[in-house]
């Protein structure tokens, strides 16, 4: 007799066996408008390795990211009130995933209801309650704060609650008692969840805790209390303070990005560039979409010091162009011009010049020495985009005396040396016409101020002249 019940045993266990590789291969064999039919009715089967089964294939279908429509959605809300708590729990944390609506209602009137019990599946649903909050389920969601096995995602999810403004007064404050002493540690060290939940709360209180808790020594506490910061409408300036820690510098990014207006954040994050390609694109990205709010004297010094750190010319032109183009009228004449000369260092000679243009209509706004500059970068811009003659047009008035005499250059003018440089760039390019026509046009410009080192330059380039080849360009 007893034989014959082991021998039962077995034969039903290779059933089952045989059911779920039958089941299996129906799934794979399947087209893939039938296989979600397929899920559904594995679902809802009556036999348990079946709902597994259903289980553990749509889990997989998860992960490969296909698609779940609502007959196989309805399948998986049906196994949250399954008998099988592992299964319950699965279904919980893929509704989650796929972060459906109905599913949260359903969590939240059966943990209103008191239905659920079993700690694995209470976190499951705290979890879709965490990405779906609900108001139903905020009375049932206090008392698990002081639960020891489930206070880390009961905490999160209240956050999130909090976050949609699902609490009432007296819940809130209410919770204030109770995050108030986690955060001191008290009863144990201090978990990431509650400070978020006390960044949520947003009060005064709260908000200097969190502060207090951005130099904390644990990493994860560090990173609950950046977020929680990040998240609040305070300056990001602590955070920007601290962006040389690699857990603090994404976060100050983000938020920097959506929301950075001020001048102190600007500046500190101008000043610790991070590492890597990818943080480097973000850091950029934040700082040209903080360039359209903080003042524009800010933006223009920062870019200054970009330049004194040498190069980054790509990104001293996009927060300069932010800049100027969030100006509200004519842009200030600093940024155009810092704009034009940038341009000029990373060879945008007509976009510069088209900058110095702007800049001459509005030569009533410009002081001598802006004035000054104007001419030089104009003169560059000519010399850059071939316009031989027309860059030693704009040096007579640049070199022109008040009253309208001209007055030959200087050869110690750091001009010169760009006149050479242009020259030399020329002969060795094989341009021969365009090589001498700036060699003479030099010649007029310094009269009898030639001086030996520059009369060498100048015999240098003609015996290039002479030693390449030449075009007719």
């Amino acid at each position: 007799m007893l034989r014959s019940g082991a021998d039962v045993r077995i034969n039903a266990d290779q059933l089952v066996d045989r059911l779920r590789n039958l089941n299996t291969t129906l799934y794979r064999l399947a087209q893939p408008v039938d296989k979600p039919r397929v899920l559904t009715d594995l679902l809802g089967d009556e036999l348990l390795a079946l709902r597994g089964l259903g289980i553990g294939l749509s889990e997989q279908r998860l992960s490969a990211g296909e698609s779940f429509d609502e007959p196989l959605r309805r399948a998986l809300r049906g196994n949250l009130t399954d008998s099988t708590p592992d299964l319950r729990r699965r279904a919980a944390v893929l509704l989650r995933d796929l972060s459906d609506a109905d599913a949260a209602d359903r969590v939240a009137a059966r943990l209103a209801a008191g239905e659920e019990h079993v700690t694995e599946v209470l976190r499951a649903d705290l979890m879709l309650l965490t990405r779906l909050p609900r108001r139903a389920a905020v009375p049932t969601l206090l008392p698990l704060l002081e639960d020891p096995a489930l206070q880390n995602e009961a905490a999160a999810a209240v956050a999130a609650a909090a976050r949609d403004n699902l609490l009432d007064p007296r819940q809130a404050e209410l919770v204030r008692e109770q995050v108030g002493p986690r955060l001191r540690g008290l009863g144990g060290g201090i978990q990431p969840a509650f400070v978020t939940l006390a960044g949520r709360l947003g009060g005064d209180a709260e908000m200097e805790v969190v502060g207090d808790l951005l130099d904390h020594p644990d990493p994860a506490v560090r990173r609950a209390a950046a977020q929680a910061w990040a998240d609040s409408d305070r300056s990001l300036a602590p955070l920007a303070a601290r962006a040389g820690d690699p857990i603090v510098q994404p976060i100050v990014i983000t938020a920097a990005l959506e929301r950075g207006r001020n001048a102190a954040t600007f500046q500190a994050l101008i000043a610790q560039p991070p590492e890597g390609d990818r943080a480097r694109q973000a850091w950029e990205q934040a700082l040209v979409a903080m360039a359209a709010r903080v003042r524009p004297d800010v933006v223009g010094a920062s870019a200054l010091t970009l330049a004194e750190r040498g190069g980054q010319a790509t990104l001293r032109e996009a927060l300069l162009t932010s800049a100027i183009n969030a100006a509200p009228a004519e842009p200030p004449v600093d940024l155009l011009l810092q704009r034009a000369e940038t341009r000029l260092d990373h060879q945008r000679a007509r976009l510069a010049i088209a900058d110095f243009e702007t800049l001459q209509t509005r030569d009533l706004e410009l002081d001598p020495a802006q004035l000054e500059r104007v001419h030089r970068g104009l003169i560059r811009g000519a010399l850059l985009t071939d316009q031989i003659g027309k860059a030693f047009s704009r040096a007579r008035t640049l070199f022109g005396s008040p009253d309208g005499t001209f007055v030959q250059a200087d050869a110690d003018d750091p001009l010169i040396g760009v006149f050479i440089d242009t020259a030399d760039e020329h002969a060795r390019a094989g341009r021969k016409p365009l090589a001498r026509q700036v060699l003479d046009g030099l010649r007029l410009l310094l009269g009898d101020r030639i001086r030996p080192g520059v009369a060498a330059r100048i015999v240098g380039v003609e015996r290039a002249i002479a030693d390449y080849g030449a075009t007719d360009r």
